[in-house]
Formats: structure tokens, sequence, C-alpha cells
């Protein structure tokens, strides 16, 4: 009977160390899921950082191209209006003047 007793005593420990050891596992690997999940969004969030850099310089180039173009016209308007007053000056010139 003592035996009985003692084995079912052992079966008892060994369950709740079973159980320890389970729980101790669960937790485990709990904390290696949370690890995981802080890497990862560490590394979308490094990955959304680096996108949003070469999206702004690259709109940047965008715009500082779009600038530049506006301008042109305005240029080339501004210099056929001096041109149209240089000819027209001239027209006046050579009608005015005497032969």
């Amino acid at each position: 009977m003592a035996r009985v007793l003692q084995a079912e005593r052992d079966a008892q420990e060994a369950v709740q160390q079973a159980r320890a050891a389970a729980a101790q596992s669960a937790e485990a690997a709990r904390a290696a899921a949370r690890r995981l999940a802080e890497r990862t969004e560490a590394r979308a969030a490094a990955i959304v950082a680096a996108f949003e850099r070469a999206t702004a310089a690259q709109l940047a180039a965008l715009e500082a191209q779009a600038g530049a173009l506006m301008q042109a016209p305005a240029v080339q308007a501004a210099e056929r209006a001096a041109l149209s007053r240089a000819v027209q000056a001239l027209a006046l010139e050579l009608v005015q003047a005497a032969p």
C-alpha cells in the first residue's frame, strides 16, 4: 500500500512538473512571438520610412522639373515680347528713315 501511495505522489509530482514545464514553454513561446512581432513592426516601419523618404525625394525632383518647365514658357513669352518690340522699333526706324 505504501508503494501505491508513493507511486501516486510521484505521479502527481510528475504531473505538476509537466504542467510547470508546459507553462514555462508556453510563456517562452509567447515571449518569442512578442519579440518577433516587435522586430517585424520595426522592420516594417523602417521600410515605410525609407519608402516615404524615396517618395519625397522623387516628388521634390518632379516638382523641381515642373517648376523649371513652368518657367520656360514664361521666358519664351518674355523673349517673344522683347523680339516683337525690337521688330516694331526696327520697322518704325525703317519707316521714319529718310531716303
